[in-house]
């Protein structure tokens, strides 16, 4: 195929030039082929229509804008809206090739080559049928699909009903009220987070109030069980603007009142304020029509720690979402108004749809070692939800003590320790049974940890900080790796661990601090993974016998291997949006790399600035792209097209570069494409 640039000399940015192609047929081809794709899953063909969907999307590789909107245009020339139609156009198209793609490859079990199609599909067309692909893949972790489900729950075309059936029936939730306090946290960051950016959601149980009055015990939590909006002023010490916020208060709850049914009130305000407030307080009952209960309270409730300048605490759901107003900026009366009344329309009675499920409930259970599997398995699905679950470790460490009691503390307590090791939590039962192989362990952790850190003090309480462990095999080389936080000061410490235990005692062989947070363990072949993550990055550090193999991130394990994402573009992008190919490393006493990839040299290639050696590995890497990794086609003809940028051929590069239209970094494309149209007109 022959393509013959047509291009504008007028500096006017109003207009687009475009490249026509010689290629008759439009998209009917890869409609067609998608179609026979289509029509191949329905009948259970999955082979068959992979590889028709595979022909859709070889046929529809390249954008080229006229196709999609079936205009030849004047003079070959484009407006800039008829290309941004036509981009829209093609993104949509892809985006259901390579979802159908991805369950052609789930309908034969290939997961992981499903969800590099599937992320494909949903960069392109995020849509609720996508995401409940994705949430099928059974290599996901009840976070995970809790996660995908619920963006499932607000993606076009969504089935809400039977969403909120997956994610109840997950067990992730303890209540529907849980998962309503969810949708509320999505509704605020789509609705609201950009309005008020300073306003912050919790989904967190509010703390019980009781204050003793006139008329009896004022009991917060009886409020919230009846479908009550808590609203919970509490100011600075000493406030001198008290009167102008609960006048904001005021007048945004006095409109509500005004739209809501007067047989069920819909919120109440719980101010903690000066007597010398009170009066204030009494008028905006008054313009409520509520009545005023006065009761002392000498302290802050527990768990209640109200911002330095002040706060206003929006509570709904039986108490499980909290909306943080702060009052430090000197908000006034009417903004305070407008952030209380945005916050009560977020909050507005939403209940849940009918389902046959029931949430997950904590049952007593008898029967030892069988009844702390039965719980920590339920503890793993609530451990994936929003809320903490302190009382489900209660039972837990509860379980554990009998447990440890009747079998013989150290005959049991590796096996405990291995069943806990499933949970982010429950530490004062991990701390048990740790005290059960050995008493001395806490002291043996806390003198290595102040080998590397002098400054701990000790190790952080057990609802503190981070408490991962994986338990070797105990018959093999009874070693626990350990991610564990101490104390320094106030602030809590890291740190990765390697405990041995021989005939009751214990050493520790390896300790170290974490680059980032601690994110888990686990035992593959005769080393110790300790996972650590950020917001933009989820690594890995690999211990052996004689020290650290492998740190590195992104990374992952997968099938005994280490994983090495690297980005696949020979430009910076968004950590987000950049397409990534894999560096795999088989495990052994050191970490053995498969040999050098045709697309790891071209990257290495264009570094050095050897662009044309890079261009040919480039093309011989687009004839051996991975099935699983991050990246394909689109990702290696931008780099092809950056090489013809910077060995000087401007035409041939921009052709290349005004073909892509699909990529998850499209501005970068565009940017791209300016410069090689201003330098061609030169």
């Amino acid at each position: 195929m022959t393509l013959l640039p047509l291009r504008l000399l007028s500096e006017s940015t109003l207009l687009v030039a475009l490249t026509l192609s010689t290629q008759a047929g439009g998209i009917r081809p890869a409609e067609e082929a998608h179609s026979e794709a289509v029509r191949l899953l329905n009948s259970d063909d999955a082979p068959a229509a992979e590889e028709a969907v595979r022909r859709a999307l070889s046929e529809s590789s390249h954008f080229l804008p006229e196709r999609e909107i079936e205009v030849t245009p004047e003079k070959g020339v484009l407006f800039d809206d008829m290309i941004a139609e036509a981009r829209a156009a093609y993104r949509e198209r892809r985006g259901r090739y390579f979802q159908t793609l991805g369950q052609a490859l789930s309908a034969q079990a290939r997961w992981a080559e499903a969800r590099k199609a599937l992320w494909r599909s949903v960069r392109l067309r995020p849509t609720a049928e996508v995401f409940m692909a994705m949430a099928s893949d059974p290599g996901l972790t009840i976070s995970q699909r809790v996660e995908t489900w619920v963006k499932a729950y607000f993606a076009p075309g969504a089935n809400r009903p039977a969403v909120e059936e997956s994610l109840l029936e997950s067990g992730a939730f303890a209540s529907p009220e849980t998962l309503q306090a969810v949708f509320d946290r999505e509704r605020f960051s789509r609705e609201l987070a950009t309005e008020f950016p300073e306003l912050k959601v919790v989904v967190a149980p509010f703390p019980e109030i009781r204050a003793a009055t006139s008329s009896g015990t004022l009991v917060t939590s009886d409020l919230l069980a009846a479908g009550v909006a808590l609203v919970v002023y509490l100011p600075v010490a000493g406030c001198n603007r008290c009167s102008e916020e609960l006048d904001g208060v005021g007048r945004a709850l006095a409109a509500g009142a005004d739209a809501a049914r007067r047989d069920k009130p819909e919120f109440a305000v719980a101010a903690f304020v000066e007597e010398r407030d009170l009066v204030t307080a009494r008028r905006i009952v008054r313009l409520l029509g509520m009545t005023i209960e006065v009761g002392r309270v000498d302290r802050m409730p527990e768990g209640i720690e109200p911002a330095a300048q002040g706060e206003i605490l929006m509570v709904a759901r039986r108490g499980i979402l909290q909306v943080r107003i702060p009052l430090g900026s000197g908000l006034s009366s009417n903004q305070i108004r407008d952030r209380v009344a945005a916050v009560l329309g977020l909050l507005e009675p939403r209940e849940p749809s009918p389902t046959s499920s029931s949430p997950v409930r904590m049952e007593r259970s008898e029967g030892g070692g069988k009844a702390l599997v039965t719980r920590v398995d339920r503890a793993v699905a609530l451990e994936a939800g929003p809320v903490p679950i302190p009382d489900v470790y209660d039972q837990i460490d509860r379980e554990v003590r009998s447990l440890l009691q009747e079998s013989g503390a150290s005959a049991a307590a590796l096996e405990v320790l291995g069943e806990l090791a499933r949970l982010r939590g429950a530490g004062a039962a991990k701390a048990r049974a740790f005290l059960a192989l050995d008493k001395a362990l806490p002291q043996t952790l806390l003198a290595a940890v102040k080998g590397i850190a002098p400054e701990v003090e000790r190790q952080a309480g057990t609802d503190e900080g981070f408490y991962y462990l994986t338990v070797f095999d105990p018959s093999a080389s009874k070693r626990i790796l350990l991610q564990r936080s101490f104390l320094e000061g106030s602030s809590l410490s890291h740190f990765d661990l390697i405990v041995d235990l021989q005939q009751g005692q214990s050493s520790v062989f390896w300790v170290g601090q974490p680059p980032e947070e601690p994110a888990g363990t686990q035992a593959v072949a005769t080393a110790a993974v300790f996972f650590h993550e950020s917001e933009s990055c989820r690594g890995l550090r690999l211990i052996g016998e004689a020290g650290v193999i492998y740190e590195g991130c992104p990374a992952h394990l997968e099938e005994g291997e280490v994983v090495e994402a690297v980005e696949a573009l020979v430009d910076p992008v968004p950590p987000a949006d950049a397409p990534r190919f894999y560096r795999r490393g088989r495990i052994d006493s050191s970490l053995s790399w498969e040999p050098e990839s045709a697309l790891e040299r071209a990257i290495r290639l264009f570094r050095e600035g050897g662009y044309q050696q890079a261009l040919s590995a480039f093309e011989e890497a687009s004839r051996q792209i991975d099935p699983v990794a991050p990246y394909d086609t689109t990702d290696l003809r931008y780099n092809i097209a950056r090489c013809y940028q910077e060995l000087g051929q401007g035409p041939k590069a921009l052709e290349l570069m005004e073909t892509i239209g699909d990529a998850a970094y499209q501005t970068v494309v565009d940017e791209r494409i300016g410069e090689l149209e201003v330098a061609t007109r030169r």
